[in-house]
């Protein structure tokens, strides 16, 4: 089991180095870029993992995938990960990392699933209901379509689901009938 106290001590020093140098969205936008291309080569994640490379090959080639393409903040964070055998943490690190950076710049993260296709208006209101209500200056939304909902929507804000779907309340009205 990986240790969320490791995971916090990076994320912890990331976020202060961004905050502190003021580039916590780049830092974000550059972490994302590094995820999306780890994700997208298998022989990079085996490379970058393997106990048979050294830790000076792999930063070679986080150096020449990485060197112009990211803030330097960002690629020496890598290699720290690297010389400490610790890249294998790096989406955890992310998600941490992006979570408290959006609470410092007041936005938040919200995935809205529904049964079908949202109007754009739909979405807006969903939206500005729930700035509104966490007082936030911005909202990211991930949309996606779950069929089993029936109907409805089930809202995700960080570990907080707000489910409104028909699935939900028919499975709560079956619990409630099955209990007479």
């Amino acid at each position: 089991m990986i240790s969320v106290n490791i995971v916090r001590k990076y994320t912890k020093s990331l976020s202060d180095i961004s905050v502190k140098n003021g580039k916590e969205k780049l830092h974000i936008e550059n972490m994302k870029y590094v995820l999306e291309v780890f994700n997208n080569s298998e022989n990079l994640r085996r490379c970058l993992n393997s106990s048979k490379i050294t830790k000076t090959v792999k930063i070679n080639i986080l150096q020449d995938i990485f060197l112009d393409r990211i803030d330097k903040i960002i690629l020496n964070f890598l290699i720290v990960l690297i010389k400490n055998e610790r890249i294998y943490l790096l989406q955890k690190i992310y998600d941490d990392f992006e979570n408290i950076i959006y609470k410092k710049i007041n936005k938040i993260k919200m995935s809205i699933i529904s049964e079908d296709k949202l109007s754009s208006d739909a979405i807006f209101r969903i939206e500005e209901k729930y700035k509104n209500m966490y007082n936030a200056d911005e909202i990211v939304t991930d949309l996606s379509i779950d069929k089993s909902l029936i109907g409805g929507v089930k809202i995700v804000l960080g570990d907080k689901v707000i489910d409104d779907s028909i699935k939900y309340k028919l499975t709560k009205l079956q619990k409630i009938l099955g209990g007479l």
